[in-house]
């Protein structure tokens, strides 16, 4: 295996593997089915409909699959860039990526709403912004967030859809990002000082606080740790953060923060 997708219902994972993708009953921890497409594996999304979405991490410029298991079926559509880092949006009608190995990076979105799906396009700005090669969606789906700290657009209005909408106040590199629409934040996991968890308001991106990742504890004392992902609950008011420490044969450690 090499990435896994989850649905939006939180029941089912689907699994991308070497010219096939799985989809894992994760109630009864079983594979109940399997399907073969034509490439390599890649970054993959599961939507509502129990429908898995591929870029193949392989190659230059490939095919965006889409693999519907009800119906035993694989449909194509060129046009992807290999290795691109996809999210489904929360409306499930959408996957955005961003590109990895082009400069400049760029977007890319996909309509998945049915198969075969189509391709919608990217950015208008091709430079002018550092995508990075990672994206994030609000909760809410009007928001993206990028690896280089800054915000576009997301809406079913293309003159709207991924436009520039600011940057987080202090210009960190986002290693890991998530939002909360309760909370009207941003966590973000930062690459320099990944020791301490970032919070950013929703309205200006201005930094309101930071959250201290705890030393993870081992048979010798605490071994300080740093952060790798950052959650919200559902209505907001915790904090969970996946920490990591080189060097121990257990290396993570969950956090809660309330």
């Amino acid at each position: 295996p090499y990435r896994l997708g989850i649905s939006p219902d939180g029941n089912f994972a689907a699994v991308s593997h070497a010219g096939t993708v799985s989809l894992v009953d994760l109630q009864t921890a079983s594979v109940i089915d399997m399907q073969s497409y034509s490439a390599d594996w890649g970054d993959v999304v599961l939507d509502r409909n129990n429908r898995a979405h591929i870029v193949p991490r392989r190659d230059q410029w490939v095919e965006f699959h889409s693999i519907d298991f009800a119906q035993n079926s694989t449909s194509e559509r060129f046009g992807a860039r290999a290795g691109t880092q996809i999210r489904m949006h929360p409306t499930q009608d959408w996957v955005y990526g961003a590109n990895r190995g082009l400069s400049p990076s760029d977007f890319e979105k996909w309509d998945v709403s049915e198969v075969p799906t189509k391709s919608v396009g990217d950015s208008p700005y091709h430079g002018d912004y550092p995508i990075s090669g990672n994206i994030w969606i609000s909760e809410g789906g009007n928001k993206l967030l990028v690896a280089s700290g800054r915000l576009f657009n997301s809406d079913s209005d293309q003159e709207v859809d991924m436009r520039y909408a600011g940057a987080l106040s202090d210009g960190p590199f986002v290693i890991w990002a998530n939002h909360s629409k309760e909370a009207d934040q941003w966590a973000v996991v930062p690459s320099q000082n990944a020791t301490e968890i970032k919070v950013y308001s929703d309205d200006f991106f201005t930094l309101q606080s930071t959250i201290a990742v705890a030393d993870i504890l081992s048979s010798t004392g605490g071994v300080e740790a740093e952060g790798h992902q950052v959650f919200h609950s559902e209505n907001g008011d915790t904090v969970y953060i996946l920490s990591k420490a080189e060097g121990l044969s257990d290396s993570f450690a969950i956090q809660i923060v309330r």
